[in-house]
């Protein structure tokens, strides 16, 4: 009887197993996913979450594919990803039409700093020189500038602006062809290191969100599930980044292949600029919308409902609240 029995189980369980009723038979969405280089905590994000099992606990076998920043938002919007990490070129897409939606953000203050040559102790030293930043149009030279002129410097007149690749900025000031540079958290350590003085953070002046979920307005009507499905991964993945020190910067070490002292640098450096939670008060939502418009040359209003949608996400904060609570009851 008991033989017969244990029989009848199994085979109960085999024919859900093929219907698809027992949950870990339940198929397994792909989510494609672009990131930008190794040495960035934003993309480290994604790839942690993939590891950690945090996507695969939703449902989801997520791809994180690399690709430069402008390429990524091209490929968003044409549907070769479904999920970007790219904030910034994502916003002015949006603010040029583009019906694209900011869901989630890592990060609420730049991660960029302003560094000098060994004689360059004062941002005002560099009155008269050559500065270097990565692109004219980019987020970074347009801070570079307004930090100047907070400073009095006229970014027109009073200094030398060229534009030089992230792998040479470095060199430059290295050799002395340029008396001050932006770098961002992987490189702020390689300048300390090179005995090169910190003359600014931009996080002390600005507010910016580099890096986040960003999603084709498209998807995120049609497959809301698939959306708050990554979203939770990534938030569990987000928060495990903040408060697992050691875990997270043994593991971005090996993703970015440096040092772990180094990693704890670029690791603390970033967590000072992440959100608890990723999301924006609606306060910060328009001191970043207009630094944007500020970047881009747009002066029409750009409402921050048109940019950003938070809605999903706080959805799944509230739930995990409830959660807590019921928990704590019984």
């Amino acid at each position: 009887m008991k033989a017969n029995r244990t029989f009848s189980i199994a085979f109960v369980l085999l024919m859900l197993l093929l219907a698809g009723f027992v949950p870990g038979a339940l198929a397994v969405d792909t989510a494609k996913v672009h990131r930008t280089g190794i040495g960035s905590p934003n993309a480290f994000l994604f790839v942690a979450g993939v590891d950690k099992g945090f996507y695969r606990d939703q449902g989801l076998d997520t791809l994180t594919i690399m690709a430069q920043p402008q390429v990524g938002v091209q490929g968003l919007i044409g549907g070769s990803f479904d999920f970007s990490q790219i904030l910034g070129a994502t916003t002015t897409a949006i603010m040029r039409g583009v019906r694209l939606k900011i869901i989630m953000v890592f990060d609420s203050k730049p991660q960029f700093w302003f560094y000098g040559a060994p004689d360059i102790k004062r941002l005002q030293d560099v009155r008269g020189k050559t500065v270097a930043i990565q692109t004219i149009g980019g987020a970074s030279g347009q801070m570079t500038r307004e930090l100047l002129i907070k400073n009095g410097i006229d970014p027109q007149r009073d200094v030398t602006i060229q534009v030089i690749p992230l792998e040479g900025r470095l060199a430059a000031l290295g050799s002395g062809s340029v008396a001050a540079t932006v770098v961002n958290a992987p490189e702020r350590t390689r300048a300390g290191k090179m005995g090169f003085n910190e003359l600014a953070a931009y996080g002390d002046h600005f507010e910016y969100s580099s890096g986040g979920v960003a999603v084709t307005e498209k998807l995120l009507a049609e497959r809301s599930d698939f959306v708050r499905r990554f979203l939770a991964g990534t938030l569990q993945t987000l928060q495990w980044f903040r408060t697992n020190e050691k875990e997270a910067v043994r593991m971005f070490a090996r993703f970015s292949k440096v040092p772990e002292e180094d990693a704890l640098s670029v690791y603390r450096a970033s967590v000072k600029a992440y959100t608890e939670d990723g999301t924006l008060t609606p306060a910060a939502q328009e001191r970043i919308l207009d630094f944007h418009k500020n970047e881009v040359k747009i002066e029409k209003d750009i409402p921050a409902q048109r940019v950003f949608d938070f809605s999903l996400l706080q959805s799944i904060l509230s739930d995990r609240k409830d959660g807590s609570r019921r928990e704590k009851k019984n």
